[in-house]
């Protein structure tokens, strides 16, 4: 007979069918990480046409009456609210129009709103020394392997003779001449264009990571503060030095502030890699959303791309599936489904158990990517299908087939990491 359509039932509240309620969990959900190689002065020249550029001029940080931060200084307070005082700043682009009384006003110079300035850790500063230049982090890997030593430039000068004039015969390259002579001699060996391998804008990155710490009348300076701090200094010698008879100064000057930039890019690197870095704590060995770490051992029942999972595992990773399926079939509001799915995760509920396996079973089933570090090959992170969860409460081991140990160079005693594909299986 078919499904009966009732033209005007809008007219009718008696009609109207029931809302379905679907229920999604809330938990973060992280699309995509992508990382890309950046020119220091692209970025500035852009942040500069936008007036967001933070120009870092100012040797001193802090005002010798206030003890307020300098707007211009390495602490300044275009990265947002100082860090011992939590009021907020109030500003307009260029900075010339400040306070809160001014809050709302125009600013006559820029044109823009005095607004609160929110602490913004994607925010960046930068220290100007052009018309010289530096080497990145990326100009520094690139020219290691094409200049050995690659130190010896930037730790030693040119020779002087007895007068005190440069030697400009002694084969000393400096920093200068690298970056003059690049397209003609290195580029084509390097293959990395001169904008990503030297810089005459040095990045500052945010003061709330990295920040200053005051108790009391003692105040204590982190190493990349006060390697910031040197570059702000040099900076100002460079704009002092001759140009026609400070040669030997200005040698001595970038190569000071290359090495002081070396060591803020180690830095960053130790904050970021290493077993206690931010990728490796946070990204690369922390949870991510919907997977389980569990305990491998042996199914020799199951076919080469199936595996079996706990039941508690099931239960909290597929925890929206199984919600939805247990409200419709039992006639339930969401709310109650929630509650006895929560409920079934400290003991073995077999109602919950067969809809699971009910779902391995529909369509393409459940498939999944599992992970045993260290991860050295395409056949350490198979794809494979779920078959069905342990049909007891305290197993909480994953079964996987014999063939797929030895490409995951696991035995049946070592850990492994399962995470939820939905995508590839809805």
């Amino acid at each position: 007979m078919g499904q009966i359509t009732i033209s005007n039932e809008n007219e009718y509240p008696v009609f109207l069918r029931p809302k379905v309620e679907h229920y999604k969990p809330n938990a973060p959900k992280i699309k995509a990480v992508r990382m890309k190689m950046v020119s220091h002065d692209e970025v500035y020249a852009k942040l500069k046409a936008e007036g967001k550029a933070i120009d870092i001029t100012n040797v001193d940080f802090e005002m010798p009456k206030t003890g307020r931060k300098t707007i211009d200084g390495i602490f300044s307070p275009r990265f947002g609210p100082d860090n011992d005082n939590d009021a907020p700043i109030f500003s307009c682009e260029c900075h010339k129009t400040t306070g809160s009384a001014r809050a709302g006003q125009i600013c006559p110079e820029c044109g823009t709103e005095v607004r609160s300035v929110e602490a913004d850790l994607r925010l960046v500063g930068h220290i100007d020394i052009y018309p010289y230049f530096i080497m990145t982090y990326h100009g520094i890997n690139a020219l290691s392997r094409v200049i050995k030593p690659l130190e010896a430039v930037y730790t030693t000068t040119s020779k002087i003779d007895i007068k005190g004039k440069l030697v400009r015969d002694d084969g000393k390259m400096t920093i200068m001449d690298i970056y003059n002579n690049y397209d003609e001699v290195y580029y084509p060996i390097t293959k990395l264009p001169k904008k990503y391998a030297f810089c005459s804008k040095i990045p500052v990155y945010t003061s709330k990571l990295r920040p200053f710490i005051k108790n009391g009348v003692s105040v204590s300076v982190l190493d990349v503060n006060a390697r910031y701090q040197s570059i702000v200094t040099m900076r100002r010698d460079l704009k002092s030095i001759s140009k026609l008879n400070g040669q030997l100064q200005v040698q001595r000057t970038l190569n000071q502030i290359q090495q002081d930039f070396i060591a803020i890019c180690d830095h960053i690197k130790e904050q970021l890699g290493g077993k206690k870095g931010i990728i490796r704590r946070f990204m690369a060995s922390g949870r991510i959303d919907y997977s389980s770490r569990v305990v491998i051992k042996t199914g020799p029942k199951l076919r080469p791309h199936e595996i079996e999972i706990p039941y508690t595992t099931a239960l909290i990773i597929y925890e929206e599936e199984l919600v939805n399926r247990y409200s419709r079939v039992k006639g339930c509001s969401i709310a109650d489904a929630i509650s006895a799915c929560k409920a079934a995760a400290y003991y073995y509920d077999k109602d919950f158990a067969a809809l699971f396996n009910d779902i391995c079973k529909e369509k393409d089933g459940l498939w999944t990517l599992i992970n045993r570090n260290p991860t050295i090959n395409e056949k350490g992170l198979p794809f494979v299908k779920i078959k069905k969860c342990h049909d007891t409460y305290d197993d909480f081991t994953m079964d996987l087939p014999p063939d797929i140990l030895t490409g995951l160079g696991a035995d049946s005693a070592k850990a492994a990491s399962l995470s939820h594909c939905g995508p590839l299986w809805q």
